[in-house]
């Protein structure tokens, strides 16, 4: 009986030790704007690690929602994708992040790092916010599976080590 449970202990433990999750995320008034400030921990799987040396590019989008909460229905006043690209580049041995634009790193580590604080997303004019309203954040990183090469696709769904979406993540703002 001990063993089976060291053994359920066990899997769970290496079932989530790879993983993408989110530490905290708000939004924080900067100048007219609200902006999303995130933080999270992009632990990938030695599966993963291999796909992005051997060339093949991971890519997670960042699903944002924005609502005010109403006593019946709430109003939905923000939603979008943010779309980041992971790649390392075998003949310059450097990692690449990419959005709007690429920036270049000498490790993973410091790849990763770029996608792990995120703080100049704005969602919404300060303006459109009321003091005496309540509003949720709702915030996800989604791996996208469909990016990878058609041959890897059907392992990633079935292989725990591509489980590397983050649950979602809500914040609530109080009057």
């Amino acid at each position: 009986m001990l063993g089976l449970l060291f053994g359920l202990f066990f899997q769970a433990v290496i079932a989530n030790e790879f993983s993408t999750q989110i530490k905290s995320a708000k939004l924080q008034p900067y100048g007219q704007w609200h902006q999303l400030q995130i933080t999270t921990d992009f632990h990938l799987s030695p599966m993963a690690v291999e796909a992005l040396e051997s060339s093949i590019p991971l890519l997670w989008c960042l699903k944002v929602k924005f609502e005010r909460l109403g006593l019946v229905w709430n109003q939905n006043l923000f939603t979008k994708n943010y779309c980041y690209k992971v790649q390392y580049h075998a003949l310059l041995k450097t990692y690449s992040v990419s959005h709007k634009e690429t920036k270049y790193f000498h490790s993973l580590p410091s790849a990763l790092n770029t996608l792990s604080m995120i703080d100049h997303i704005k969602i919404i004019k300060s303006s459109k916010i009321k003091a005496d309203e309540n509003y949720r954040l709702q915030v996800k990183w989604q791996f996208d599976r469909e990016a990878l090469p058609l041959p890897l696709r059907p392992l990633s769904y079935l292989d725990p080590q591509w489980n590397l979406s983050s649950d979602w993540y809500l914040w609530t703002s109080e009057p």
